[in-house]
């Protein structure tokens, strides 16, 4: 149905959202305020394409001006259930079409609601979560389409830790949610339609009352050219479809449109036929055979029920399943404490992981501890941070000026600081693996090193943390700093080793 009348659906969506979003945006000129405000009144946008739908579905001509010009009654029907109980309900795509389109209320909308849910329900549910992970993947997907247009060299200098907190990505990030919701919607409202027509054909074979009544509109339109003989071929076609639609009728449910099939069928074969109709006696012996027909086996639909039934029957003087009517209160009492008790049992469930989940940051730290101890020295070679490791050369802070005086800032600093790694676990023996971050090297470094080392090693990572992640520049002389001091740094390892 989108792809048929994509045009006049996203045309009313674009009109709705850009008259809502201006609107609330002058109100209010943050974006993610706006998005959040359309996001609620999507269950008042969906009532447009619904009526759309619905009426196009059945071939009646409008276009989404012709809809919108009964925005006023569209928009105010049931407006207040639609923007509280109703907004956060999963089957709302499902249920939308029988306050709307058959303006349902009270008992008859419950009873309505609880037939055509009974064998839906969960196609109904996983349609909505569908809509909203589409949703969701949209939004970040136009992020990240976004973000790959930017150039290179705006890219290297975000700041990603202040960037989560910046307002210009509030604002893209709402921007990409009201284009995703604008795209998602429509087939949101079209699947939730499609199972509801479904539904209803199910229960009540809408497509084959539909054909019906084509059926008979077409004979009846051409009633005006056909022969008046009493024996006349197409007289006696015609009487052979009166009674095929006489005896199908009965297949289905639906008094309403038997009647309306019977009535159509009567008054085609009055007008065609030029002799005076027959005697009612005629009539009613020709529906007594139908009916004798009907009631015959062949037109019986059988339906196989399963059940469970108590092992000690019910005679009536009892209470249920064979307990004493003395002892009913204590069946009750012994359901509401069961009830009561698997309430309890999974609230002791969610607080015991609760707990786990808040103790076991100090489990890891506590076992990584002692199994850190454990282990062998490691070898010499560290994993670097880089795509793989490679041989360190004879002296790193001749090799790291070579790189920096090229321009390899991130070459030169990723050298000098996989070669403290380096001297660290080969001179020291820390229990440092490739998986380790650089705040748990250094955290490893403060617990087994000297002053001297551990000062240099902080040094040297917050620097290299900063080019590496932060996109930042290091100075001159920071690195020349660092260069000068590696030689006293290899030789408070060495002492300390010894």
């Amino acid at each position: 149905m989108v792809r048929r009348w994509w045009k006049a659906l996203y045309l009313m969506q674009a009109l709705l959202f850009g008259a809502f979003g201006t609107f609330f945006y002058l109100l209010s000129s943050d974006l993610t305020v706006v998005a959040l405000l359309l996001w609620w009144l999507k269950a008042v946008f969906e009532t447009f394409h619904l009526q759309f739908l619905g009426r196009a579905l059945f071939n009646e001509e409008l276009s989404a001006w012709e809809i919108l010009r009964h925005r006023r009654a569209i928009l105010f029907h049931d407006l207040f259930a639609k923007l509280t109980w109703r907004r956060l309900n999963p089957f709302r795509n499902f249920l939308l079409p029988i306050t709307e389109l058959e303006e349902l209320e009270g008992r008859a909308y419950q009873q309505r609601v609880k037939t055509l849910t009974r064998a839906s329900r969960d196609h109904v549910f996983w349609v909505s979560a569908f809509g909203i992970l589409a949703e969701l993947l949209l939004t970040l997907n136009l992020l990240l389409i976004a973000y790959e247009f930017l150039p290179r060299e705006i890219t290297d200098r975000v700041d990603w830790n202040q960037l989560l907190f910046d307002e210009t990505l509030a604002n893209a990030t709402a921007i990409a949610l009201i284009l995703s919701m604008m795209l998602v919607m429509p087939y949101y409202v079209a699947t939730g339609f499609c199972v509801y027509i479904n539904r209803r054909t199910w229960l009540e074979g809408w497509d084959i009352e539909l054909t019906f009544r084509q059926l008979v509109l077409r004979l009846t339109n051409h009633s005006a050219n056909a022969s008046t003989a009493a024996g006349n071929p197409s007289q006696k076609t015609l009487s052979g479809v009166v009674a095929l639609l006489f005896l199908i009728s009965g297949l289905f449910h639906s008094p309403a449109a038997n009647a309306e099939i019977e009535s159509a069928a009567t008054q085609m074969q009055m007008q065609m036929s030029p002799a005076p109709p027959a005697s009612p006696r005629a009539l009613q012996k020709t529906r007594d055979q139908i009916g004798e027909i009907l009631e015959g086996p062949d037109y019986h639909r059988l339906e196989e029920r399963r059940m469970l039934r108590p092992l000690i029957p019910n005679d009536g003087a009892s209470g249920e399943a064979g307990v004493p009517p003395v002892f009913s209160w204590l069946t009750n009492f012994a359901n509401w404490v069961a009830r009561i008790a698997e309430i309890l049992l999974w609230i002791g469930v969610a607080a015991l992981l609760w707990v786990l989940i808040q103790l076991w940051p100090r489990f890891q730290h506590s076992w990584s501890t002692r199994t850190a101890a454990r282990k062998a020295p490691p070898s010499v070679v560290i994993q670097s941070h880089e795509e793989s490791p490679y041989a360190f050369p004879v002296e790193i802070t001749e090799a790291a000026k070579q790189y920096w005086h090229t321009g390899q800032h991130r070459a030169a600093l990723s050298l000098l600081y996989r070669g403290a790694l380096a001297q660290l676990a080969a001179q020291l023996q820390l229990p440092l693996e490739g998986s380790h971050t650089e705040a748990e090297s250094m955290e490893i470094c403060r617990q087994h090193c000297p002053a001297e080392v551990n000062r240099y090693f902080q040094h040297l990572t917050d620097a290299w943390v900063r080019i590496a992640y932060g996109h930042q520049s290091v100075k001159q002389e920071e690195f020349e700093l660092l260069t000068n001091d590696w030689a006293a740094f290899h030789a408070h390892a060495s002492a300390a080793q010894r």
